[in-house]
Parts: C-alpha cells; sequence; structure tokens
C-alpha cells in the first residue's frame, strides 16, 4: 500500500508540472454552431431534483480531431449549487489539449462572466488503482464562487485529439437520454461529404438532418428537446440497455478492426533469437516436465495467471498496444493485454499455436448487435490449439485449477480473433456447471440449550477459483472467521466447536470448506428453537424486488446449488413421511424434498438458473414463485420446544 501511495504522488507531481500545458483558455471554433436553450423556468420534471440540465450540446469534427461540449444547468437547490460549483473536465493528456471557451452564470437576468475568478485545479484521479488500473487520465476541474439556488451555470470547452487506435477511423456512440431528464439535446457530427459513415440507431426512430456544411464538408444533427429520462431499474444485466442512443463507425466490417488492431499483436522477426536466458530456462524446465503438448501449454498458461500479477499501465497507446513480451516476463505484471501477449509469445516459442482475442468483460452478449469498433472491448484473452484441439484462456485468471480441458473460461459471449484472417466475431464457449455447488448442514441437538452444527460446502470449477482467490487474498482465518460472524448474525449467539478445515485439489478443481459450530437456543412462548438457515434461499432467491418492473432481472448465472439439510431431534418424534414441491418457469428450476422419521428430518433443496435474467413477462410470476418458495421452505422450521 505505502508504495502505491508513493507511486501515485509521484505520478501526480509530474502531471501537475506539466498540467498547464495541456488546457488553454480561447475562442470556440469557427465551424460551431451556437446552440440556444431555454432560460425561463419551467415545469420541472420528477427526475429534476437539485439541477435542472438545460442543455446538453456535442458537436464534433473529424477532419479537425475535435469535440466541442456546451452544457448548462439550472441550480435547484442547496445541494445543487455545492454540485454544479465544482466543473469537471476529463482528458488523456497523452493524446488530448482541452480549450476552455467559458464559464458564466445567469443571474436575475443578467450574465456574470466567472472564467477568470474560477479557481483552477489539474488533479489525476485513479479510480482504478486500487484494482491495479492506471490510465493516465487528468481532470481539470473548476472550483466556482458564489453559485446559489436559481442560477443557470454554463460553460463550454473542447478536446483535440484522437485515441491513438481510432485516429484514422471514426467511431462514437452517443445517448439521446439521461438518467435526468434534459431540456434540449443536441449532437453535431462534421466530416467530409464523401464519408462512408455507417449510422446505426438503438431504441429510437430519431433521424439525423443531414446537410452540407459547404463542399467538401457534410453535418449529421440529431436534436431531442425535453428528453424523457432514461429507464434504469436495479439489477439489470449489464449487457442490456434499453435506452436511446446511436452509433456511428467508419469501419466496414469486423474484419477491418482485427486488422487495425494485429499490429500490435505481432512479435518481432527476431523474437525467438533475443529472448533472455531466464526465459529459456523456464521453457525447457516446463518441457522437461511435461508428457504432453497439452501439460506444457498448461504450464505456461499458470505462470502467467500465478505469478506475473496483474497491473494496467494503460497510458496513451499503452491502453491499446501490449508491451514487449520480455519486458512483461521480467517485471512480472502486466494488464490483460500483456499478459495474454506474453502467454501468446511464451506458446510460440514451445512451437504451440496461438491467437489474443478481443472480448468485453461484461456486456458480450449484446457485441453482435453493435457496429464494427474496435471499442466494443475492454479485455484481451487467448485462443490456444492444441492437438487439433481449441481451448480458451483467460491469463488474468489466477489461481485457477483442473486441466487444459476442465479450465474454467467465463461467458464472454463473442470475441474477435487478432488475425489479418479474422472476418467477423466468433461465438465464444458458453460456461456450463458440470458440477453443483454441494452445500450440507447438519444439526444436531446435544441438549435443550444448544445445538452442533456443522456446515460443509464444496465448490467446483469456476466457484472453486473463485474462492481459492478469497482464501489466498484473504488467508484461511480471515476467511473462516468472516463466515463464522454470517453464522453469528443467523443465529445469535455461536462459537466455533473446532478449527475449520479446507481441502483443495487443485488438479480437480475442487475445494472444499468444513465448519464446526455450538448454537445456543432462543426462547419463544412455544418453547425453545433454533432457526434453520437456508444458503439458497438467503443467497440466491430475493424477496425484496419490485413486482411491477418494467426491465430485465439479473440473476446469477450459470448456477447450479444443491444443500442437504439434516436434523437430529431427540425431543420431537415424527411420523415417517416424504414430500416433494417444485417451482419451475424459463428462468429457474427449484425443488424441495423433505424427509421424516422419528428424530430425524432431511431436506434436499436444489436450484437451477437456465438463464442470466428474469423478462419482465414472467417478472411477476417470479415474484410469486420466491414468495412461495419462502412459505415452503425450511427457514420456517424450528428445531426443540
Amino acid at each position: 500500500m505505502f508504495f502505491r501511495i508513493a507511486f501515485f504522488i509521484l505520478c501526480l507531481s509530474a502531471r501537475f508540472a506539466m498540467g498547464d500545458q495541456n488546457f488553454t483558455h480561447g475562442e470556440a471554433p469557427a465551424w460551431v454552431k451556437p446552440c440556444d436553450f431555454p432560460v425561463d423556468e419551467g415545469s420541472l420534471k420528477p427526475s429534476q431534483v437539485n439541477v435542472q440540465c438545460l442543455l446538453f450540446d456535442v458537436q464534433r469534427n473529424w477532419e479537425e480531431k475535435t469535440k466541442y461540449a456546451h452544457y448548462a444547468y439550472r441550480v435547484l437547490s442547496q445541494w445543487g449549487a455545492e454540485d454544479i460549483s465544482k466543473l469537471e473536465i476529463v482528458f488523456a493528456p497523452s493524446y488530448e489539449k482541452v480549450v476552455v471557451h467559458g464559464v458564466r452564470v445567469l443571474r436575475d437576468g443578467q450574465w456574470e462572466d466567472r472564467l477568470g475568478s474560477a479557481r483552477v485545479k489539474v488533479l489525476q484521479k485513479e479510480q482504478g488503482l486500487e484494482q491495479g488500473l492506471y490510465n493516465g487520465d487528468l481532470t481539470l476541474v473548476y472550483f466556482l464562487d458564489d453559485v446559489r439556488e436559481g442560477d443557470i451555470v454554463e460553460y463550454a470547452f473542447s478536446r483535440i485529439g484522437e485515441p491513438p487506435l481510432s485516429a484514422s477511423k471514426l467511431v462514437g456512440l452517443f445517448y439521446l437520454q439521461f438518467q435526468d431528464a434534459v431540456e434540449k439535446i443536441h449532437y453535431r457530427l462534421l466530416g467530409h461529404r464523401d464519408l462512408p459513415l455507417q449510422i446505426k440507431s438503438f431504441n429510437t426512430t430519431i433521424e439525423p438532418r443531414v446537410a452540407d456544411v459547404n463542399e467538401s464538408l457534410r453535418e449529421w444533427v440529431w436534436e431531442v428537446a425535453e428528453a424523457h429520462p432514461a429507464s434504469v431499474e436495479e439489477n439489470e444485466p449489464d449487457w442490456y440497455d434499453a435506452n436511446a442512443h446511436v452509433e456511428v463507425s467508419l469501419f466496414d466490417n469486423w474484419g477491418e478492426v482485427a486488422k487495425e488492431t494485429y499490429p500490435f499483436y505481432t512479435l518481432p522477426a527476431d523474437f525467438a533469437a533475443s529472448v533472455p536466458e531466464a526465459m529459456r530456462e523456464l521453457i525447457e524446465e516446463w518441457k522437461g516436465s511435461a508428457k504432453t503438448q497439452s501439460e506444457l501449454a498448461l504450464k505456461a498458461v499458470r505462470f502467467v495467471q500465478d505469478e506475473v500479477r496483474y497491473l494496467a499501465l494503460a497510458e496513451g497507446i499503452m491502453g491499446w498496444k501490449p508491451a514487449h513480451p520480455v519486458a512483461t516476463f521480467e517485471r512480472r505484471f502486466g494488464d490483460c493485454k500483456d499478459k495474454s501477449f506474453l502467454l501468446h509469445a511464451l506458446l510460440g516459442l514451445m512451437e504451440i499455436r496461438s491467437t489474443p482475442v478481443l472480448v468485453h468483460a461484461s456486456v458480450g452478449k449484446g457485441v453482435p448487435e453493435r457496429l464494427p469498433t474496435p471499442y466494443f472491448a475492454n479485455h484481451v484473452v487467448l485462443q490456444i490449439e492444441v492437438g487439433g484441439m481449441v481451448y480458451w484462456v483467460d491469463p488474468t485468471l489466477s489461481l485457477q485449477g483442473g486441466s487444459l480441458e476442465s479450465n474454467h473460461f467465463p461467458n464472454y459471449e463473442w470475441g474477435l480473433l487478432i488475425s489479418e484472417q479474422t472476418e467477423d466475431l466468433v461465438d465464444l464457449p458458453r460456461e456450463v456447471r458440470k458440477n453443483p455447488t454441494e452445500i450440507e448442514s447438519c444439526y444436531v441437538l446435544k441438549s435443550e440449550d444448544a445445538v452442533s452444527v456443522k456446515i460443509q460446502m464444496t465448490w467446483c470449477g469456476s466457484r472453486a477459483d473463485y474462492i481459492r482467490r478469497a482464501l489466498k487474498v484473504q488467508g484461511r482465518k480471515k476467511f473462516a472467521h468472516e463466515h463464522l460472524t454470517r453464522i453469528q448474525k443467523v443465529y445469535g449467539w455461536v462459537e466455533m466447536e473446532d478449527p475449520a478445515e479446507v481441502v483443495d485439489d487443485r488438479e480437480n478443481n475442487v475445494l472444499r470448506f468444513t465448519a464446526f459450530y455450538k448454537v445456543e437456543a432462543e426462547s419463544a412462548a412455544s418453547g425453545k428453537f433454533v432457526p434453520v438457515h437456508s444458503y439458497i434461499l438467503n443467497d440466491y432467491l430475493t424477496e425484496g424486488v419490485n413486482p411491477a418492473r418494467s426491465s430485465l432481472y439479473e440473476i446469477p448465472y450459470p448456477l447450479w446449488v444443491r444443500e442437504r439439510i439434516h436434523i437430529e431431534n431427540p425431543f420431537i418424534h415424527a411420523e415417517a413421511g416424504e414430500k416433494e414441491y417444485v417451482q419451475k418457469n424459463e428462468s429457474l428450476s427449484y425443488t424441495l424434498k423433505s424427509r421424516t422419521a422419528g428424530i430425524s428430518e432431511d431436506y434436499e433443496i436444489e436450484l437451477i438458473h437456465m438463464q442470466d435474467h428474469i423478462p419482465p413477462r414472467v417478472f411477476r410470476e417470479y415474484w410469486n414463485m420466491v414468495k412461495d418458495i419462502y412459505r415452503n421452505g425450511p427457514a420456517e422450521i424450528h428445531i426443540g420446544q
């Protein structure tokens, strides 16, 4: 942590020293068209609480590589004054410069210039530093004096420069509605008249007005008056976007995107002859111990995953171009691009074919609907070919278990092979749960006052990978203590009877955690009791959701959990009997089997999710199902008398 803080301060100091080279004050570009907005007080929309957005105006000149932004807000409260008095402009200093054109405030019908009196700071707010991400972006902040309720704050600026990856090919995405209502949204794009621009609209029928500005320049204009707020509800899948937006692109197809990226992932012709001795020795060591090409490839995978830590220095071109494999090998850190390129290089030295693949970590399902663009991706993985078989590997997932054949690969849905032969997106393999997560709870009443509880959890596949990483980060002692804390929230007074046990079979990727507790009985008018806790009901099924929601509701997927609960209660003798309770729809399947015989009660619960969401048309059905599951579940069973 000390190193990270010191590193951050060093970078921050360097940026402050050069910050004034990246921004200036000046006039708006001559090609900008004035865009007026309503200043008279009108009726407020429900979403407009502390500020009212009067204007969202963006004009982009592709020929001059300049984006002009012009915003205006009415202050509705003191909270709004605090928020709008800090104007923030984020930019990438490695390829962008900012020109601020004006800041002014309208009060009592009079405009006041605030550009000269505002205090200005250049900050480097690395939001992802704790996650190992450093992108070098700067935030230009204007602190305004004396902003009051009722004021209108207007400001305009331009950012000059394009990201290195798209400097030659225009791509863009912009929204025609936001979380709050906007009185006027105005987008204007300028480019050469012969620009072969592809345009695709999503969830809107608004078409651009197209006109020629002069003999060489054309404009496309989208305008919305009184834009309604975007419809966003909690727990929507990341890939789901029902809001109005537009994409533009100069890429004709996905093959062009792959060819644009391919040079970044091409090894130098003399790479094999120039690798360091340490890399050669490591490869020879792997070859000496591996019995098959598959085992050899897996050794390289595990080395990059486990011994090259994740750190992204994604400033400028390094946000798209991977570091040289030797540099990543020697410094033992890198981001997804660096780690994938290093693994690609190591495999190549062992004559194992591989190809880097662009993917998106969370919205992959929606990628085929998009226009071709390199910005569809935020992650890089690797395709490996061994013995005529194809395997998919994410080099950033540390401490994975299993073989190359059983290695977990997340549901990225679609990817783009970085190859000169690539013509289109590829459909990636979907994750399938081959074994369920097993949870076993055993309650044995030792007396009328206390119960011994044994809880055993067995994880396989990706869940075993996840728990293995949690154990590595937290340590077994803290992991067991956090589980004890959770149990105490359920039962009240709890103590550990024996130390928790962890058994990790990494080769087969099976991890088992066993904990032993003593739970004190609670008292009620009907006698003493201890509630039975179901992990399935409490972790995977949620009662507190809005049954009238109108958008998709995300649920964990893929999911297969099997839970067994055994109760030995010598104070109650029950008649022998069996029951089965089933709830099922297109998204989930839930089964509860119960058996009673004398002093024993047994419950077997199974929950399977068949897709990653609940559609709106069946959400009320799902809501009723969950309520009924809770009414019929073991969570309502009490032990003792």
